[in-house]
This record gives structure tokens, sequence and C-alpha cells, in this order.
């Protein structure tokens, strides 16, 4: 059997890092991942609180001098994943949660691809 793939989440804190704590702090990521957190300065209060999350999660910190918007923090993000050796990279909303096995799914289906594969959304709780 092939090892897993090395993937990253990747997510974007604006004065969120209480969600980060909350929805991230019950993933239980498998060695082969790893969570990337892109600070879009808002505050120096903020900030670090946002240090502090990471560090508690045992996540990579992306620390943004200005507010690049979801798209420039998700690419900020995506680009040192890579640097850290992720294959996929998978985007994911402070204020969303995702279950280990749906991640996986996700990360398998689109490892070895140039795919964008996205989870579908049948209720409001997901």
């Amino acid at each position: 059997m092939a090892a897993a793939p090395a993937f990253a989440v990747v997510t974007v804190n604006y004065g969120s890092s209480a969600l980060i704590a909350e929805n991230f702090g019950r993933l239980a990521l498998p060695p082969e991942g790893r969570l990337v957190i892109v600070d879009s300065f808002s505050s120096a209060a903020e900030r670090e609180a946002v240090r502090t999350v990471a560090d508690a999660l045992g996540a990579e910190c992306v620390l943004l001098d200005e507010n690049l918007g979801y798209g420039g923090g998700t690419n900020a993000g995506a680009a040192r994943a890579l640097e850290l050796g992720a294959e996929v990279i998978v985007p994911l909303n402070p204020d969303a949660s995702i279950a280990i096995d749906d991640l996986r799914r996700i990360v398998d289906a689109a490892h070895g691809t140039r795919d964008l594969v996205s989870p579908r959304i049948v209720t409001g709780t997901g």
C-alpha cells in the first residue's frame, strides 16, 4: 500500500483566532498532515492570540504584515505548505470544521491530480 500523501490544511485568520482554536482544536491530524494558519494582520492583540493558538495546535504560522484577503492569505499559506513538503493543499475557513475521515477522502481524491476537490454541503450543518 502506498504511503499517505503529505498534506496541509490552510486557514486564514482575520480576527478569528477563537474560531480557529475551537474548530481546529478538534481536528486530530495524522503524521502526514499539518495545519498552516495565516494571519492577515488585524491588530497586535489578535496577532499574539493567533500565535498562541498556533503554538497550542502545533501549527505552522505565517504572519502577514497586511490583509491580502482570503485568496492572498490562502496563497501565502499554500506556498509555505509546499515549502514544507505538502503534496495536497486543503483550504478551510476558520469557521468551518471537518471530520478526519472526510478530510482523508478529499486528500486522497486530490492526490496526484491538478484537480480542485471540494466537499458537497447538503445541509446547514454540513
